[in-house]
């Protein structure tokens, strides 16, 4: 009988905090993930650019874009214009590493940042991009929302 009552237990439902804690836990990793994806797709932009394609990944950043096609079309500032590029898109992955190790600040950097990136992209007229970062903005904020109340209950 006790054996019945350890596997209903341990495989039981899970009491409510510990859903929500793992919810918010889901939602906080979420959020900083989205970090990496700018980072990285960033990257992929720049190698697009440079293979001579016109497509290009929406969620990247507008600020290495305009450094890209610098560094494309003036031949000059190419090897500059790539390591700046390639620099921001690292700051941003450097931001992802930070908030999942559980800072508060790559948060609130990386969010005013991408939101900045915005004006970039409303000045290309790429308004595909301007919403993808919006989606980005919301899902970081999200994020960072519940990685406080996270820092509540423990």
């Amino acid at each position: 009988m006790e054996i019945k009552k350890l596997l209903t237990a341990q495989i039981g439902p899970k009491p409510k905090e510990t859903k929500d804690q793992a919810r918010l836990l889901r939602s906080f990793k979420s959020g900083a993930l989205w970090f990496f994806w700018i980072g990285g797709l960033s990257v992929v932009n720049t190698i697009v650019l440079y293979m001579g394609s016109e497509w290009r990944m929406v969620i990247g950043l507008g600020i290495t874009t305009i450094l890209d096609v610098i560094g494309y079309d003036h031949p000059e500032y190419f090897i500059l214009a790539s390591i700046f590029s390639i620099a921001i898109s690292g700051c941003f992955v450097f931001f992802g590493w930070r908030a999942i190790k559980g800072k508060r600040w790559p948060f609130v950097v990386g969010s005013v940042l991408y939101l900045l990136d915005i004006f970039i992209l409303v000045a290309l007229e790429d308004y595909i991009g301007v919403a993808f970062h919006a989606w980005g903005v919301f899902g970081i904020s999200t994020g960072y929302m519940s990685f406080l109340q996270l820092r509540k209950i423990k």
